[in-house]
């Protein structure tokens, strides 16, 4: 299942910004993605890094993302 992990959003996301980490980079096979998260005054970027060699136009998980939050 692709989309949000819970358990990264509940543990890795406040950790984030509690040390004010401007950066997360992941990488998955076939997607590119640029988020950016705002929490407590704190900007966290996400950057997700893959080949992107395919279009995927899926909107599965399009309610999982905050507004105004995607950038590419």
């Amino acid at each position: 299942e692709h989309g949000p992990t819970q358990c990264l959003i509940d543990r890795l996301r406040p950790l984030l910004h509690q040390y004010q980490a401007t950066t997360y980079l992941c990488g998955h096979d076939h997607n590119l993605q640029h988020l950016v998260d705002d929490m407590n005054g704190t900007h966290l970027n996400y950057f997700v890094v893959g080949a992107a060699n395919f279009i995927d136009n899926s909107h599965a998980h399009e309610q999982a993302v905050p507004p105004n939050s995607l950038k590419f």
